[in-house]
C-alpha cells in the first residue's frame, strides 16, 4: 500500500496482508443417472447443483468437485441415492455436516441372463417329466403351451417339475414346449423352452416255437 503526503506530509509505503476466506456452500441438489439392474448399489452422479456461488463462477464434476453415491438397495425399481460431494475448488468451502444430500434415480429390470432351456424325451401313450430350470427371486413359471399338440399332451407344472404325456410320437422328432416367466424382482419376463425329442420303444421280438421232433412210424 502506498500513500502520497499532502503539504507539509510525506508519503510512506508498507505492506499489510489479507486473508480471503473461502466461499461456504450448501448442496441444493444433486442429479443422479439411472441404471439396469447390475446386483450393486452403486450409483453415479451427472451434477451438483450449489447454494452461495458467487458471480458467475460454475462448478464442474472433476475440476471443482468430486461426488459419489451409494443406492439404498440394489433391486428395481425408484431408488434413493446418497450422494457425497468434496469441492475441490479452494474458493469455496461445504457447511459443516453439509456434504452429502439424496437423489432418486430408477433401476430398470434387466434380461434375464440364467438358464432358459431344458430337455427330455417323450414316448408315445406314456407320461413324463422334465425338471425347468430354478427361478430369479419373485417370478413365478405360467402356463406352458406347445403347437405340436397332436404329439405333446396333458402339459401341466408342478413345482419346479413340467409333466406331460406322449400322443402322436414319431422317432427322433423334436417337439417344443414353451414356459413363461413372469413377475421376477430384477428380470424382465422371459420363456423357458423346452424340448423334447421323441422315442419309439422297440418291440421286443417273440421267441420261436421250437419244432416238435416227428414221431417214427
Amino acid at each position: 500500500i502506498t500513500v502520497t503526503g499532502i503539504g507539509s506530509y510525506t508519503g510512506i509505503s508498507g505492506s499489510i496482508t489479507f486473508t480471503i476466506a473461502p466461499a461456504t456452500l450448501t448442496i441444493a441438489s444433486a442429479d443422479v443417472a439411472d441404471k439396469t439392474y447390475d446386483g450393486s448399489t452403486a450409483a453415479t452422479v451427472n451434477s451438483v447443483t450449489f447454494s452461495g456461488v458467487t458471480n458467475s463462477d460454475t462448478l464442474q464434476l472433476g475440476s471443482d468437485y468430486t461426488a459419489t453415491a451409494v443406492f439404498d438397495s440394489a433391486d428395481a425399481g425408484e431408488r434413493t441415492a446418497t450422494v457425497t460431494v468434496t469441492l475441490t475448488n479452494t474458493n469455496y468451502t461445504l457447511a459443516e455436516d453439509a456434504t452429502t444430500c439424496q437423489a432418486t434415480a430408477t433401476i430398470a429390470k434387466a434380461d434375464y441372463d440364467g438358464a432358459v432351456a431344458a430337455s427330455g424325451t417323450i414316448q408315445p401313450g406314456a407320461s413324463g417329466t422334465v425338471t425347468l430350470p430354478a427361478l430369479p427371486e419373485g417370478a413365478s413359471y405360467g402356463t406352458p403351451t406347445t403347437t405340436d399338440s397332436a404329439a405333446v399332451r396333458s402339459l401341466s407344472i408342478a413345482g419346479d417339475r413340467l409333466n406331460y404325456s406322449g400322443g402322436s410320437i414319431s422317432d427322433g422328432a423334436v417337439y417344443t414346449v414353451t414356459v413363461p416367466v413372469t413377475g421376477a424382482m430384477n428380470f424382465n419376463d422371459y420363456t423357458i423352452t423346452v424340448t423334447l425329442t421323441g422315442e419309439i420303444p422297440s418291440t421286443p421280438s417273440t421267441p420261436s416255437t421250437p419244432s416238435t421232433p416227428s414221431t417214427p412210424v
